[in-house]
């Protein structure tokens, strides 16, 4: 009877509402640093406070959740889906003409994509409103960038060039993988404040890059491709160096429903 009792203690207040997730509930964590901040300022009548923000644990802008399968084990998982385009239009000289307000376009195109994916298991410990957890996760990157050129200028012997009409970057694919470790304190119920490290590797290979232009040879416009380079970048160390696979080591708050 006396267990009975104290395991309702731990895991509910006093109104009966459960303190910790429970199985079947889904988790959002944000970074705390925000709120800190404001409530620091308040309390110190600091007079720039502005209110605080929602901000992500990680700076590639992962959201991650969480779903708890029982009251001690969690998947969990991150996502960063970014589709980037924009179009820049520039008024320049006709060239051959003295006449500054007779202009044509020049144009920029730039694409910016990501997706970053993550997956792992979190194991949970403790019976009191201070919970510790540790587990281990994966995850995928994909990236590429690239920019087009046109312009209303043609290449002849008095603008020979050479202008740049794209820039391809490359594609970076990456894989990685981190253990964590980290503690979690409800201040409410379902809401905790809390924070995790974690060691891991990661390999990162960009694929060949290049660049192409157009320069004025013996009387006509020749369009030529140089090629820019690859990379590999290889890393094994904690979250501030190692982090594009996981939440960075700050304090942060979770939302369990």
């Amino acid at each position: 009877m006396c267990s009975v009792n104290l395991f309702a203690k731990d895991f509910f207040n006093k109104k009966d509402k459960a303190v910790l997730p429970e199985a079947g509930d889904w988790g959002l964590s944000i970074n705390a640093t925000p709120i800190l901040d404001y409530l620091g300022n308040f309390i110190g009548g600091n007079g720039n406070n502005n209110a605080p923000t929602l901000d992500f644990l990680s700076g590639n802008q992962l959201i991650y959740i969480k779903y708890f399968k029982d009251n001690q084990l969690a998947y969990r998982g991150g996502i960063r889906l970014d589709f980037h385009y924009d179009h820049f239009v520039t008024k320049t000289p006709k060239a051959g003409l003295n006449d500054p307000f007779i202009t044509v376009d020049n144009t920029q195109s730039n694409r910016n994509n990501t997706i970053i994916m993550t997956g792992g298991l979190e194991k949970r410990f403790g019976k009191t409103r201070l919970q510790g957890f540790y587990g281990a996760e994966g995850g995928l990157m994909y990236a590429h960038q690239m920019t087009n050129f046109t312009y209303g200028n043609v290449l002849y012997a008095q603008n020979p060039g050479p202008q740049n009409t794209k820039t391809d970057l490359g594609i970076n694919m990456g894989l990685g993988a981190r253990a964590f470790l980290g503690l979690e304190y409800f201040i409410f119920p379902k809401i905790s404040l809390g924070g995790e490290f974690g060691w891991g590797v990661s390999a990162i290979y960009r694929t060949e890059g290049e660049r192409t232009f157009e320069v004025f040879e013996s009387n006509v416009v020749v369009t030529k491709t140089q090629p820019i380079g690859s990379a590999f970048i290889f890393n094994s160390d904690t979250n501030s160096v190692n982090s594009i696979f996981g939440p960075m080591g700050s304090l942060r708050v979770s939302f369990y429903l």
